[in-house]
């Protein structure tokens, strides 16, 4: 019995072990799949709330995408693998087009035109080019004839003017702007009257001068500092006999007054980015017979852009408009958000001449660069495009080309101008397709289309 109750306790401590064991194993394993459960509910909620956003993303002005999903960085598009606007009168494109890209190529209607107004320096440095050949090449097109370069300050304004001396195609002016009239001394009024005597077919007058009053928190001058310093370049430029291009901001019987007490009738004026009322604009016009309104993207805009609208349709002809790029600022809709320059002014003739109907932007192209010329002195004859330098050197190339058209189409058995309003649907022509055409052996043994590769 002694040897048996030992044999018994043995057994029993033996399955107590061996219990304990197996009990830990399955609580480590019941564990593990506890785990992977857990795992596979928080997949599941994942998947179904990123169903939910999926369905309901139509709705939403903007997708939402779900926190455990990060998608990878998508490159930047290079401008030669982005669309082109064809055709004269196409629509803009959507956003698709306008990720990644400063300036699309716009139609200019094979028609030279100018920008008025454009900070040059620093629009290059806002688009990262070198030099204003690149610039030409890469955004201003075939049909660019010149632009007015303004000084953003008067930091460096002696090795910012002397950088685009050498450019045949940018002319300048030079002068305090209403926030650096505190900073304007006769040291800085020399040198601005030096630059313009030395290089006068370069540097043709001064601006933008003017006055600023509104409360932007740009630091500006008080508006007693600021008429006189516009009162001194008004006089420097009617002593010079140069253009000036004056900026107005909440200042309008200011301006007049110093006008009329400083500046003669008859002398060229150019109000830059004007954004004045139609009281103003008609005492420009009967006080001077000499002044140019000039036109920015603003007029697109939302908020401010009907007034202007208005106002050039009612107020402003066509033989007194300018077209400005104010670039890097102020691009016209739907590029209010990117980098503005002189590419972009057909686009901004485009959108005067909805406004001018029915004069077409070509038209207005051509009024304007007219315009320019005649206010800074500018003889259209020395001003080149690409295209006319093209056309200069190679005159028969227009002819050429043409022929090599007409004889293709001829080849082709097409004509040069097709209605397609009289071409029937070859789908629906029973006279060369009925049914009486195939015998039923013919159409048994037509090939068979398959939805995923096409014809078999």
């Amino acid at each position: 019995q002694t040897r048996r109750r030992a044999i018994t306790d043995e057994t029993r401590n033996v399955h107590n072990r061996l219990s304990t064991r197996l009990y830990a194993s399955d609580k480590i394993s019941s564990k593990k799949q506890l785990d992977r459960d857990k795992r596979a509910r928080r997949q599941e909620a994942r998947k179904r709330h990123h169903d939910n956003q999926s369905h309901h993303q139509s709705r939403d002005r903007t997708p939402q995408v779900p926190i455990f999903f990060n998608p990878p960085p998508q490159p930047k598009p290079k401008l030669k693998d982005l669309p082109k606007r064809q055709g004269k009168h196409s629509e803009l494109m959507g956003d698709d087009y306008l990720d990644g890209l400063d300036s699309p190529d716009f139609n200019s209607y094979e028609t030279p035109y100018v920008d008025s107004c454009v900070e040059v320096d620093t629009v290059l440095n806002k688009l990262k080019i070198a030099s204003f050949d690149d610039f030409r090449d890469t955004r201003l097109g075939i049909d660019f004839l010149a632009c007015l370069s303004v000084p953003s300050s008067l930091n460096r304004l002696n090795s910012r003017v002397e950088n685009l001396l050498s450019v045949p195609s940018v002319y300048q002016l030079v002068g305090a702007p209403p926030r650096e009239a505190q900073r304007y001394d006769e040291s800085h009024e020399e040198n601005l009257v030096r630059l313009i005597t030395e290089n006068p077919r370069k540097i043709l007058g001064f601006g933008p001068i003017g006055l600023d009053f509104t409360e932007t928190g740009m630091n500006l001058a008080p508006p007693e500092v600021q008429r006189q310093v516009f009162a001194k370049q008004l006089i420097q430029s009617v002593r010079l006999d140069v253009p000036a291009m004056i900026f107005c901001r909440s200042a309008e019987d200011d301006i007049i007054d110093i006008l009329r007490e400083n500046c003669p009738a008859n002398h060229p004026l150019h109000m830059k980015a004007f954004e004045g009322t139609n009281t103003f604009l008609e005492r420009l016009f009967s006080g001077f017979s000499n002044v140019y309104i000039g036109v920015d993207g603003s007029i697109s805009y939302h908020e401010r852009g009907g007034r202007k609208r208005e106002f050039i349709n009612e107020l402003v002809p066509l033989d007194r408009l300018l077209l400005e790029s104010s670039g890097p600022n102020t691009a016209p809709i739907p590029y209010r958000s990117k980098v503005s320059h002189s590419g972009m002014i057909p686009l901004l003739a485009e959108i005067i001449s909805a406004v001018k109907y029915p004069v077409t932007p070509a038209g207005i192209l051509e009024q304007t660069t007219r315009n320019f010329c005649g206010l800074y002195r500018i003889d259209r004859a020395n001003l080149v495009t690409y295209r006319e330098r093209f056309l200069k050197e190679y005159p028969t190339a227009p002819a050429i080309y043409e022929k090599a058209v007409d004889e293709e189409l001829k080849r082709l058995g097409l004509d040069r101008f097709v209605d397609l309003n009289e071409v029937d649907d070859l789908g629906d022509n029973d006279e060369d397709f009925g049914e009486d055409e195939f015998s039923e052996d013919e159409v048994s043994s037509k090939p068979k289309k398959s939805k995923k590769s096409g014809t078999q």
